[in-house]
């Protein structure tokens, strides 16, 4: 069950993300990625091994997980803006997450605080992006791009999963939110229409993780005293409305 939501769930994001992006938009695929399909799942699988009260913990530290994704959009979309290749912006993204994972570790609060905390990184990392218009591709995609992102986002997923098992629950929640799809769909993004559509991929990432704030904390308030199933249905429910709201807010626009 676990391996097949590795191979599957991620990738179906990417693919998803990419025929959005083609139609709406880089923005619209940065929304799209923003939905709770990798870090999800993960928060499932503690509640069912680890029990609720472990699962509701590890979203308290997801939510502060916010900050490091923050992080690496604004680190991943000043390299891409800067005309860095792809692989420099990836490791400089990833080594802001791993810093910015680093601080929040030292971080004990509340929920209301944790949410606030997330809230304001993921405005003002959005705010703080380079001012770029989004520009059509400049070139076509290729037969082979869709399949070729999917067995990226599996591949990583694989990865980051088999060694954030070993790392404990507490680093496992902060590890969580790791930009699995957001790497793969900007890296893709980049090499096809450049910094500028990475930069839109990465705009519409960081507004949409607003409703993955929400999806953690209705799970931090309804998992200790509520049922596995109500909670996560209540969770997903929120976190589609919010989604949804997002996505009209930016078709409006």
């Amino acid at each position: 069950m676990i391996l097949l939501y590795k191979l599957t769930l991620a990738p179906a994001l990417v693919v998803l993300a990419t025929l959005a992006g083609r139609r709406w938009g880089q923005t619209v695929a940065g929304l799209v990625a923003g939905f709770p399909i990798v870090a999800g799942p993960i928060l499932v699988f503690y509640a069912l091994e680890q029990g609720p009260l472990y699962a509701a913990a590890a979203a308290q530290a997801t939510i502060l997980g916010m900050i490091s994704l923050s992080l690496f959009a604004l680190a991943y979309a000043w390299r891409a803006w800067m005309g860095g290749t792809a692989l420099s912006c990836v490791i400089a993204g990833w080594l802001l997450f791993a810093l910015g994972t680093l601080m929040i570790m030292r971080v004990h609060g509340h929920l209301a605080l944790a949410v606030l905390w997330a809230l304001a990184a993921l405005f003002l990392a959005r705010r703080s992006l380079p001012a770029l218009v989004e520009t059509p591709s400049a070139t076509a995609p290729s037969p082979w791009d869709l399949p070729l992102r999917a067995v990226s986002a599996a591949l990583m997923v694989l990865i980051l999963t088999h060694f954030a098992e070993a790392l404990g629950p507490v680093l496992g929640g902060f590890l969580a939110p790791f930009p699995v799809a957001s790497t793969v769909l900007a890296v893709f993004a980049q090499r096809q229409g450049g910094g500028a559509a990475a930069v839109a991929v990465l705009k519409g990432l960081l507004l949409a993780l607003n409703s993955f704030v929400a999806f953690c904390a209705v799970l931090c308030l309804a998992l200790p005293t509520q049922s596995a199933a109500f909670s996560f249905s209540v969770a997903l429910a929120v976190a589609v409305a919010v989604q949804a709201a997002l996505f009209w807010m930016t078709q409006k626009r």
